[in-house]
């Protein structure tokens, strides 16, 4: 099963492959608010390196928010379009709760609260 990762949430765009739950590929690049060119010729060259194509992608989860709104715009646009042309799972995760993997993977640990600060702005 492919599954394709999309942030577009924050100042660096990241995509990742993942084939099975192994990580087969990914990239991630300063983002100048220029995702909507420069977003899916990079999925289509993650694919590529994976030996793969877009009707493989089985499950696409992305980054929904709080974050760049030109990006997030982009972002879930394309993982709806994804999902929708290869009728697939698509799930959603907000910017904190992806933090909170990141930050927390692989570590034991009996926290159930955590305090997310995040520098907002406008412009």
């Amino acid at each position: 099963m492919l599954t394709l990762g999309i942030n577009t949430a924050s100042s660096v765009t990241s995509i990742a492959l993942l084939s099975e739950g192994k990580l087969v590929g990914e990239n991630s690049w300063q983002s100048h608010n220029d995702e909507a060119e420069k977003l899916m010729p990079a999925i289509a060259e993650l694919l590529g390196k994976a030996d793969a194509q877009l009707p493989q992608i089985e499950r696409v989860i992305v980054i929904s928010g709080p974050g760049s709104f030109t990006g997030l715009r982009v972002g879930v646009t394309v993982a709806n379009t994804i999902a929708y042309l290869n009728e697939c799972d698509l799930y959603a995760v907000d910017t904190f709760g992806y933090w909170w993997t990141t930050f927390s993977y692989g570590k034991v640990t009996d926290d159930k609260w955590a305090l997310s600060i995040f520098a907002g702005s406008k412009g």
